[in-house]
């Protein structure tokens, strides 16, 4: 078995309690509860429970297309062509 390094478990944590640190301070701020913040936006409008699909499936295209920039960016990273580098990761050349 692959042991975790300690550091970047360390970070996952900070990471994890940071986000859990955002939301409570939300809710105390807001005045909304917690559970009403988790659920799901459909549940919350009364709307038909399908449609938010083409929400979630507009997430998912955004996520697979930075990973696939990001893995591009990674591949090219040593060729001559620097400019499309720089698109594959948006930077500025």
């Amino acid at each position: 078995m692959k042991k975790i390094p300690s550091r970047q478990l360390l970070f996952t944590f900070i990471a994890y309690i940071s986000a859990l640190v955002v939301v409570a301070g939300m809710s105390f701020i807001l005045g909304v509860d917690i559970p009403l913040m988790a659920r799901d936006v459909a549940a919350i409008g009364n709307i038909h429970p399908l449609s938010g699909f083409l929400s979630s499936l507009g997430i998912l295209l955004w996520c697979a297309v930075v990973s696939i920039c990001f893995f591009m960016a990674r591949v090219l990273r040593h060729s001559n062509q620097r400019e499309i580098v720089n698109f594959y990761i948006i930077r500025p050349y």
